[in-house]
């Protein structure tokens, strides 16, 4: 009888008590900014892996572009021997 009572007194504590007090509170109020950061943190990412590839797309339009001119020199000096 008294481990009734017992439960039933803290059963009422529990259902008296504001959704911002203890434990329970502290886990609901934590949360949105867990949720925030962990955004944050995506956005963080997503912005690092978008410079590797502009970089890496600029290495690339550099290669291209020196091949070009290794290509057009080479052209200029067959060109050159040529006519002379």
């Amino acid at each position: 009888m008294k481990s009734t009572m017992a439960f039933l007194l803290l059963f009422m504590v529990v259902l008296m008590a504001q959704p911002s007090e203890g434990f329970l509170g502290f886990i609901l109020q934590a949360l949105p900014h867990v949720a925030i950061q962990n955004g944050d943190e995506r956005k963080a990412e997503q912005h690092l892996d978008q410079q590797h590839l502009d970089q890496d797309n600029q290495l690339d339009q550099e290669q291209q572009w020196d091949q070009m001119l290794q290509k057009c020199s080479f052209n200029i000096k067959i060109a050159r021997n040529r006519f002379h």
